[in-house]
């Protein structure tokens, strides 16, 4: 699973089926919140961009987890 935000390389996006864009947006505690549009609800925080980053990954696998569980 590849998140793709911003300019990463055409390359990068051959070598992944499941791709999503992640929305990172500044938070008024200094912190960042990640989420991915396609998926609803699936939102995360991080105290910096890295930990969002992180943290959003492994949200949208969790995410995915349990759609595909109730479906």
């Amino acid at each position: 699973m590849e998140i793709f935000t911003g300019h990463d390389t055409i390359k990068a996006m051959r070598k992944s089926r499941n791709q999503y864009y992640v929305i990172y947006e500044r938070d008024t505690m200094r912190g960042y919140i990640a989420s991915v549009p396609a998926i609803p609800g699936c939102v995360v925080y991080g105290r910096t961009l890295q930990e969002a980053h992180k943290n959003i990954r492994l949200a949208i696998k969790d995410c995915i987890e349990v759609i595909y569980e109730f479906c």
